[in-house]
């Protein structure tokens, strides 16, 4: 019986040491899974659209270049395009592009038709696409449009069409924003504009013609 006990005694001892093990281990284990697991989600500066968006450069008359010839004459720049399927087009207050290791960084300043031949760049480089399937026109993927204090001009009929535009958000700044005639016509979706107390000058019976945001 004696003989019996020990043996119980010794397998009880050898099974709170394995428990022990395993709790110890899986303790171990437990954050390094866990760590290994983790993914680093991008920072509120990260923005999904701006890789595909178009732009011109401008010289210091606000002109578009439209030749690499003259890529050291630009000083800011204007959208022209947006190639992407993110719904959410929040456009940049400053890019930095390249040409022949050449570096311009400027502040993004119009928003302008595309569609023709021109000096393009996108995600830093030169655009080299079509240009014919760039411009804003009629965009059927953007749902909201982010506007930088940067931008003060947004050329006429530029975004008109975009039928899935639901919300215009301004960055607040004293500047004005001028907004060319049918600017925003035919987008049917759209119901609200947050200036967030910029002013925007322009005829808005014309800028918003035939949007619900008039109604």
């Amino acid at each position: 019986m004696k003989k019996i006990t020990k043996i119980s005694i010794i397998l009880l001892c050898l099974m709170v040491v394995s428990s022990l093990l395993v709790v110890n281990t899986y303790a171990k284990w437990k954050p390094e899974r866990e760590a290994a697991q983790t993914v680093d989600i991008p920072g509120t500066g990260w923005n999904p659209a701006e890789s595909y968006i178009v732009f011109a450069g401008l010289d210091s008359s606000n002109l578009v270049v439209s030749s690499s010839v003259d890529f050291s004459e630009i000083i800011n720049f204007a959208v022209v395009g947006y190639t992407g399927t993110v719904a959410e087009l929040v456009i940049p207050s400053e890019i930095t592009v390249s040409y022949n290791e050449v570096e311009i960084t400027g502040s993004v300043v119009q928003i302008l038709a595309g569609g023709s031949s021109g000096f393009y760049f996108q995600d830093g480089e030169e655009y080299t696409g079509d240009y014919g399937e760039v411009d804003l026109k009629n965009n059927q993927i953007i749902t909201s449009l982010y506007l930088p204090a940067t931008i003060t001009y947004i050329g006429a009929s530029v975004f008109m069409g975009c039928v899935n535009l639901e919300e215009i958000e301004l960055e607040g700044s004293e500047i004005a924003i001028n907004m060319g005639d049918y600017a925003f016509s035919d987008c049917i979706s759209l119901s609200s504009v947050v200036q967030n107390t910029r002013t925007i000058v322009g005829v808005l019976a014309y800028v918003f013609y035939n949007t619900p945001y008039l109604e």
